[in-house]
């Protein structure tokens, strides 16, 4: 009644997030009691994107009618304060998408997102949460990181680019802000010290997807690093994109 037992995914997937997973003996055994709980983003630098829209699949259950409020809110500040941009205080009755602006954010640089299962008052709670998705419009050459950037985990790096081009990745300790005569674009990161990925050709594609993993080194932790894609189409045409950077935590 108040928990779904299967994730929304249709035909693929077998998880998603949900405030107690277990089976208890009665449906008030493990909802949410005299409390809250939360579930965070990663800290999401989308300054590079047009009209940044954020949707969800949102099961949420509630005893009472209206009852406690299921909370989304944002932070511009990568999470030292935080401001509501949605709620509920009923329940969905069975999987219901849920889509929201960004747009009306005034720094995107550090953005971060955290949803707010609570139990204020003496009634039955549960909400589970799958299949969420930031989208929104890219310039070619764009690069958008998503990831914590702990040590023992992977950097998701999701390149804007052209068909039949090829993405560089440079990464840098410096940034930079060059002009460089024949190449579309500034350089923004340090290029005498930078690393550089292979490139990764796009095919019949305008985006592609590389993790990165993060070594568990204690050596790495507060290791600043900027990244930058460099777009290669043909004729030899060079597009320089955003920069965007991550610290190792």
């Amino acid at each position: 009644t108040y928990q779904p037992g299967a994730d929304h995914t249709p035909g693929a997937g077998t998880r998603c997030w949900v405030t107690d997973a277990r089976a208890g003996s009665s449906v008030g055994q493990y909802d949410v009691d005299r409390g809250k709980t939360s579930l965070l983003s990663p800290v999401m630098d989308l300054a590079h994107l047009e009209l940044p829209a954020l949707s969800f699949w949102l099961y949420y259950s509630e005893s009472v009618n209206p009852g406690d409020p299921f909370r989304v809110d944002l932070s511009e500040d990568g999470g030292q304060n935080y401001k509501e941009i949605w709620s509920t205080r009923n329940s969905t009755k069975g999987w219901k998408k849920i889509s929201l602006s960004l747009a009306l954010a005034s720094k995107r640089d550090r953005l971060r997102i955290r949803f707010t299962a609570q139990d204020l008052s003496a009634s039955l709670v549960e909400a589970c949460l799958d299949d969420l998705a930031i989208e929104g419009l890219a310039s070619p050459a764009a690069t958008t990181l998503l990831g914590s950037a702990l040590r023992g985990t992977d950097l998701r790096f999701g390149l804007t680019g052209s068909q039949q081009g090829f993405g560089i990745l440079l990464l840098s300790q410096k940034t930079a802000q060059l002009t460089i005569p024949g190449f579309q674009g500034q350089l923004l990161v340090d290029l005498s010290s930078a690393l550089l990925l292979p490139a990764m050709p796009y095919g019949n594609s305008t985006s592609l997807s590389l993790d990165l993993s993060i070594p568990r080194n204690p050596a790495l932790k507060g290791v600043r690093l900027h990244v930058q894609q460099a777009l290669l189409t043909l004729p030899a045409s060079i597009r320089l994109g955003n920069r965007t950077s991550f610290q190792i935590q």
